[in-house]
């Protein structure tokens, strides 16, 4: 309700949403997204950020396919 000024980036492979993606919970994290979208509009952004961790490339093919479907834009962090 009070959002209008804040973005909401979705976090990395080891955050909220890379933890449903890894209990295989993609029910949930399409039901989730699609709420928060609903409140942010066009302020929610999948985020991918490299570290190179093992199933981090799964994650990061997940999320691009999921911006796709969703239509939700990426922002990207690259750590080296």
């Amino acid at each position: 309700k009070n959002n209008k000024e804040i973005i909401l980036l979705t976090g990395n492979y080891r955050d909220f949403f890379g933890n449903l993606f890894q209990r295989n919970k993609l029910k949930n994290f399409t039901d989730i997204i699609n709420l928060l979208k609903e409140h942010f509009k066009d302020r929610i952004y999948f985020e991918i950020q490299r570290h190179n961790e093992n199933g981090e490339t799964n994650f990061e093919n997940f999320i691009l396919n999921s911006s796709k479907s969703l239509d939700i834009p990426i922002n990207l962090s690259a750590s080296f």
